[in-house]
């Protein structure tokens, strides 16, 4: 039995094999196009690079050692927080990923503070309104 462990960071995509004491049996890193950032304060990725980032990282732990489909046992998977993937009705991407380190939703996070109070917006959610959080960047979107 293995563990098939996946992170999808900022800088590329992890895949892991670990085995039923724990040791890692073999690991990959495939690195992501670098995020765009076209203008001061923007930072996005495409979403279709973090998933060809992480085939290739599963292929390359699955290939080293011989694995087979049927000796892994559970996957775990983690990733990026506060990234923005904008979906249609089709499950299809609409535009790059607005990820944790985008700081272009200033004035949203203002808005909301002002609307909602910094009191009450923090009692609401723990956390006062902050550019990397996806609300904000929503908002932005929508307008």
């Amino acid at each position: 039995m293995l563990l098939l462990g996946i992170d999808v960071g900022t800088g590329g995509s992890r895949a892991v094999l670990i085995d039923r004491a724990g040791q890692i049996v073999t690991s990959a890193t495939v690195e992501h196009e670098a995020f765009a950032s076209p203008h001061p304060g923007w930072a996005e990725q495409s979403p279709d690079d973090w998933w060809r980032a992480s085939v290739l990282a599963i292929r390359q732990v699955v290939s080293s050692n011989n694995v087979r489909p049927e000796e892994i046992a559970a996957v775990g998977l983690s990733g990026q927080m506060h990234g923005a993937v904008l979906l249609d009705e089709n499950d299809e991407v609409l535009r790059p990923a607005l990820i944790w380190c985008d700081q272009r939703s200033a004035s949203q996070c203002e808005q909301l503070t002002k609307e909602i109070g910094p009191e009450q917006l923090i009692e609401l959610t723990c956390n006062p309104a902050l550019t990397g959080f996806t609300l904000p960047k929503l908002l932005w979107v929508r307008e």
